[in-house]
């Protein structure tokens, strides 16, 4: 399948004042219209979905490290979707023309093949979730919180040495006695690359603490 990529540029935290921006680009599909070779339009199944932690599972957790006398410490997995590999059909990236490199001029209509979860396909949450889900339960040995929405999971070091981790899709809140949260945080990290991990919370799903 074919889908155009187009390139999305902004201003992160706009809204906390010059101080705080961050210029950001990001290459982005129109997932919405992915093509097949016969020039249809392709859905993907309707079962590639994930719900994530929600403002209830994320109080949850922090209550947990308040609760306990620990800490609530927060991360961003950098990179996130594009740690995925992109399942589903052999899918091709036909890039807006003011992106392409020089030299594909030479070429009628060029494309290039995507191998990770890129944003803006439809499946890509899904792949990357799996992903995700995949480091923790299975490399690291995190329990996922069936009882609970989204993702949450859990992590017994000891009877008194327990992490709750909420994950919404790249950005974590892990929370504890400092020392577990600390190791845990340092382990996603050799598996997922974090940006700044062990940051104590301090403003989450517009909350400030």
């Amino acid at each position: 399948v074919v889908v155009l990529v187009r390139m999305l540029c902004g201003i992160k935290n706009y809204e906390d004042g010059e101080g705080f921006w961050e210029f950001k680009g990001r290459a982005v599909a129109q997932g919405c219209l992915v093509r097949g070779t016969d020039g249809k339009l392709y859905n993907e199944p309707d079962d590639l979905y994930v719900v994530p932690v929600g403002l209830s599972g994320a109080r949850m957790g922090i209550s947990f490290a308040y609760a306990t006398g620990g800490i609530a410490a927060v991360a961003d997995v950098d990179g996130a979707y594009l740690l995925a590999d992109l399942k589903g059909p052999p899918t091709y990236a036909r890039l807006e023309a003011r992106i392409r490199p020089a030299n594909w001029s030479r070429y009628k209509d060029p494309v290039c093949r995507i191998w990770k979860s890129l944003y803006g396909l439809e499946r890509s949450g899904y792949d990357y979730h799996t992903h995700a889900d995949a480091v923790l339960v299975i490399e690291l040995e995190f329990v996922r919180v069936e009882d609970c929405e989204g993702t949450m999971y859990t992590k017994e070091y000891s009877v008194t040495m327990i992490v709750v981790l909420s994950l919404y899709v790249d950005d974590l809140i892990c929370s504890g006695p400092r020392e577990a949260v600390l190791a845990t945080l340092k382990d996603i990290d050799g598996h997922m690359p974090l940006k700044s991990p062990g940051r104590e919370l301090s403003k989450y799903f517009g909350m400030t603490f």
